[in-house]
């Protein structure tokens, strides 16, 4: 940067300020207009038209807080729509949670029925082969009294109501 001496530089400074106060002189100071003589019935006229305007311009306003008034009105319904939704969605939400409780019970019940009836099959199926046997003992009894000709335990087995009454007589 170059050095300039102080006396120059005060010049270059009052330079500018004149110029500035020159150039807002010049744009405070407007050419007068010409007084015009205006009538009365001008200035009605005039006021008449600014009215006019003024009211126009009030209707535009009263239309827009209407429409305004319309939309915040269209927002809370919306608003009370959306509050109604979610209450609906909180029932919901129980009523589904409910559900699969009882779902889940009534899983809980068929597992334990299934095992309840796998343990009754495995009785069904020990008594089946306990019933077996029994029958081919029987069988075995039964031929071994005709093969010794004794025919009354046959007459009493025959005659018995129910083949447990027969069972300890044979033994």
């Amino acid at each position: 940067m170059q050095y300039i001496p102080m006396k120059s530089r005060c010049k270059k400074v009052l330079i500018y300020l004149l110029a500035a106060s020159l150039c807002l002189s010049s744009a405070l100071v407007r050419p007068a207009k010409p007084v015009a003589a205006v009538s009365l019935d001008d200035l009605e006229a005039e006021q008449e038209r600014v009215q006019t305007q003024l009211d126009e311009v009030n209707e535009q306003i009263d239309s827009l807080q209407g429409q305004i008034d319309a939309e915040e009105a269209y927002q809370s319904a919306l608003n009370e729509q959306i509050s109604l939704y979610q209450e609906q969605i909180q029932l919901l939400d129980g009523q589904i949670s409910s559900i699969q409780d009882d779902i889940t019970s009534k899983q809980n019940e068929i597992d334990q029925l299934a095992q309840q009836i796998d343990q009754l099959d495995t009785e069904i199926e020990e008594k089946q082969i306990e019933i077996d046997e029994t029958y081919e003992q029987f069988k075995k009894r039964m031929v071994a009294l005709y093969e010794a000709g004794e025919t009354s335990s046959l007459a009493m087995l025959l005659s018995s109501s129910r083949f447990a009454d027969f069972g300890p007589m044979c033994s």
